[in-house]
């Protein structure tokens, strides 16, 4: 892989990564509808997450200083489905990788829905519960699933909650900061074998997902204020008609 292949790649996941439109889900349909397309591997792929990891802390940096016990206990909570989903369900959740077809179509029918009825929900001036922390942890554990959007997932689930579009949009996204840390984690522990080296034009993606993470989290707060997540449901549908009728 070049640098040119480095920077695209780093590209794309900083836009879909915070975009309600599912990253791994884009991967899939990539890989589905360009056979000799495949992925540079475990190092460049955990340098791409870290690059999006930088991104929210960078953003939320303010936000972050100021995390109360009460808060750490709430993302904990909020972290805990996805962790067991993740570890129990390892081998089946790989292979879900591999799927096409109805079944991704299907899976980028429900982050349109997501992204649909989030223009809807008005939110209150609710703020988290540890009770709700855990029902958008369960949502989060759906976006393992590869064309399930997991901002689209959290966001919906907590403004249907009740919760209020800040406080929705703040846990969303320092909810990311464990899930991203864990999922790497484990594929270092996994694949520690093939680590290193790291080839320094690896690290283009990692600059290009950190930057273009960072717009893609303005883009998505700014599209909740403004009521345009139907916008990435429009998006996403189309992407399940694709799946639908060029994938296997």
């Amino acid at each position: 892989m070049d640098s040119w292949s480095s920077v695209m790649l780093g590209v794309l996941q900083g836009l879909t990564e915070f975009l309600p439109v599912s990253s791994s889900g884009h991967l899939v349909l990539v890989q589905k509808l360009f056979p000799g397309f495949t992925q540079p591997g475990v190092v460049f792929d955990v340098l791409l997450h870290l690059g999006t990891l930088v991104a929210v802390v960078v953003y939320f940096w303010q936000r972050i200083r100021k995390l109360t016990k009460g808060y750490l206990v709430l993302l904990a909570v909020g972290s805990v489905p996805s962790i067991v989903l993740g570890l129990v369900l390892r081998q089946v959740l790989e292979n879900s990788f591999a799927v096409g077809g109805l079944l991704l179509s299907g899976q980028f029918c429900v982050t349109a829905f997501f992204c649909w009825a989030t223009d809807r929900l008005k939110g209150r001036n609710q703020n988290m519960k540890v009770s709700d922390s855990f029902i958008v942890g369960v949502f989060q554990a759906l976006s393992i699933v590869p064309a399930i959007s997991r901002s689209g997932a959290t966001i919906y689930s907590a403004l249907k909650l009740g919760v209020s579009k800040k406080a929705a949009t703040d846990f969303s996204f320092l909810l990311s900061v464990p899930a991203i840390l864990g999922a790497n984690f484990l594929e270092i522990v996994v694949y520690r074998d093939s680590v290193f080296p790291i080839p320094w034009h690896y690290f283009l993606g990692f600059v290009a997902a950190f930057l273009t993470g960072m717009l893609s989290i303005r883009i998505t707060l700014a599209a909740l204020v403004n009521k345009r997540f139907r916008v990435f449901a429009g998006y996403t549908l189309v992407l399940a008609l694709i799946s639908l009728l060029f994938t296997k």
